[in-house]
């Protein structure tokens, strides 16, 4: 019984050669590419296990200058206020406003 060629293996030998290239070098890729993608989760295993308990960290001051500056600390003073850091302060120091910023820390420190 007569094999069809696919079956007899009798390719020629630059065939193999190109074969074997091509499968080395999909090899190559392959575990370039597992080691390259896997390097974003391994690294982000290492910064969860490395973060601090939350009694462990410092407390923070954050200190503000501010001088005619109300419409800024109006929209961003709240955003800082919300932070889930669990021990900081939040210190403005008002350098002669002309403005309406002692209104509205005022109104901010009554909250």
């Amino acid at each position: 019984m007569d094999l069809p060629y696919i079956f007899n293996f009798n390719f020629p030998l630059p065939f193999w050669i190109i074969s074997g290239a091509v499968l080395l070098f999909f090899s190559i890729q392959l575990v370039y590419y597992l080691l390259v993608y896997r390097k974003p989760y391994v690294y982000e295993q290492k910064r969860n296990k490395s973060l601090p308990l939350s009694e462990n960290l410092p407390s923070v001051s954050v200190v503000i200058a501010s001088k005619n500056e109300s419409e800024n600390l109006e929209k961003y003073l709240p955003a800082i206020l919300e932070q889930d850091y669990p021990d900081f302060e939040v210190i403005v120091v008002n350098m002669g406003s002309t403005d309406e910023t002692d209104v509205l820390l005022k109104g901010l420190n009554q909250k």
